[in-house]
């Protein structure tokens, strides 16, 4: 499974050096202030939202960066379920009465701070969410592709999404195409909302580096960046 991590380009530098890696935020402080928390030891890993991921984390002068790993090659037992997607899916569960009635923020809090008691969920995650978790770095030798563009592109304000289970079951193939789309990928048949942007939608200006045999795609009009 192909999986990605939305960044800003001031960061891929450290990221693919062979030493580096995407590394978790730790004591840092997250894009996202103190609205929404995440799990200082946990890389958050998307299948449908990296586009709205990068944005958060970019600052004036950045690119948006997406960047794709190859899950069969990380270690299987430190990945984990999306704390939102437990909470979601946990609302009318009986097997958590003893945080039923918290408030939403507080039951996320719960399950934030146990993600690894509920690690046999993360593909669940992924496929009622479009996210999961990963402990830990995950290493450059996985990374697969890296896509780059400027967030002033049309295609940077594709993806806002509403991260909910519902949201992701009605809009989740449209948001999956967006990635595929950004990195060139063949959009599968069948129909979903909003497909015909999809397929309207340039990709000037879209950066992609192929990993692994070290080979370098360069799509649209963006300046080409030479593989490490």
């Amino acid at each position: 499974m192909k999986l990605y991590h939305g960044t800003s380009s001031r960061h891929l530098e450290r990221i693919l050096a062979p030493d580096g890696g995407i590394t978790p935020r730790g004591k840092r402080k997250g894009n996202w202030g103190h609205s929404v928390m995440s799990h200082k030891d946990a890389v958050y890993l998307t299948n449908a939202y990296s586009l709205h991921y990068a944005q958060s984390a970019t600052k004036p002068g950045d690119q948006l960066a997406i960047i794709e790993v190859d899950t069969e090659c990380m270690l299987p037992w430190l990945f984990c379920p999306d704390e939102d997607y437990l909470e979601q899916a946990s609302r009318k569960s009986d097997q958590f009465s003893v945080i039923k009635r918290r408030p939403m923020v507080e039951r996320t809090k719960w399950f934030r701070r146990r993600l690894m008691s509920f690690r046999d969920n993360w593909q669940a995650s992924v496929e009622h969410l479009g996210n999961c978790c990963y402990m830990g770095r995950i290493p450059a030798h996985v990374i697969t592709r890296v896509a780059t563009l400027s967030p002033t592109y049309a295609f940077a304000f594709a993806s806002d999404p509403i991260i909910t289970l519902l949201n992701y079951w009605i809009m989740g193939p449209y948001y999956r195409a967006l990635t595929m789309k950004l990195f060139g990928d063949k959009i599968p048949d069948g129909h979903f909302f909003h497909r015909e942007y999809v397929e309207r939608l340039t990709r000037d200006g879209i950066t992609v580096r192929m990993f692994g045999e070290r080979t370098q795609q360069v799509a649209g009009t963006g300046s080409a960046l030479s593989a490490t």
